[in-house]
């Protein structure tokens, strides 16, 4: 177990359900949610947008693995080896092809940054369901 260590997220987005991708060493990786700092987010107009599009790639990319395909940041390889750039038009279409399927999630707020121990999460991404549930209890309504 890590230590714990001050961050400067202040909220999380819960996913209803696990997103499932593998790392490099070919290690499946559970994700559970994501980490967001509440003063960029309140001032960005398109962030829930922008996290839509966002949870439909993750979608994807593991729609894309669990068929035998590949990633790489900011590119999809088919199962065949053919790689296919993800630029801003191909992005927005797997957001419309993915998003009626897209995974239900909830925003929660908190007033002091989170503590998060460096196995709770990598980068952005929540990779411990114990986290979630740590959060969710001492959820301010």
């Amino acid at each position: 177990m890590g230590k714990n260590k001050k961050s400067n997220f202040d909220g999380i987005v819960s996913f209803d359900m696990p997103i499932h991708i593998k790392n490099d060493n070919e290690e499946d990786i559970s994700i559970y949610g994501l980490l967001f700092n509440k003063k960029e987010r309140h001032g960005d107009d398109l962030w829930i947008w922008e996290l839509g599009r966002f949870l439909c790639y993750l979608q994807g990319a593991e729609r894309v693995q669990n068929n035998g395909g590949g990633l790489a940041p900011e590119v999809f390889y088919t199962p065949s080896g053919r790689m296919i750039k993800l630029d801003i038009g191909l992005k927005n279409l797997i957001c419309r092809l993915m998003i009626d399927k897209c995974i239900g999630y909830r925003i929660i707020e908190f007033i002091e940054p989170l503590e998060i121990r460096s196995d709770e999460a990598d980068d952005i991404f929540i990779i411990s369901d114990e986290f979630i549930g740590k959060c969710i209890q001492t959820q301010v309504l």
